[in-house]
């Protein structure tokens, strides 16, 4: 979404939460526009997910606060705020 797109539909739609699954780099970007909103925003990570239960940390995602979430157990879906965007886009 370009930042005209944005500006123009923010002053449109009114949303209570945003939800949202797709690829890495949309996600970070909705949970940007969100964040600017001050609207919650939740996504669906996707991870390749060995073992299912967590045990083999094959699915884990980078945490906002240090560490890592495991997909299979802890997610899929995550507050986007829980999530080290900056950590996943490298």
């Amino acid at each position: 979404m370009t930042p005209e797109q944005r500006e123009r539909y923010s002053r449109q739609i009114v949303f209570q939460d945003l939800g949202e699954a797709g690829q890495e780099r949309l996600l970070a970007a909705c949970a940007a526009a969100a964040a600017e909103a001050g609207v919650p925003c939740f996504v669906a990570m996707e991870q390749w997910m060995g073992c299912g239960v967590g045990a083999c940390l094959g699915c884990v995602v980078p945490a906002a606060g240090g560490g890592y979430l495991r997909v299979c157990s802890e997610g899929p879906v995550f507050a986007a705020e829980a999530l080290d965007w900056e950590a996943l886009a490298r």
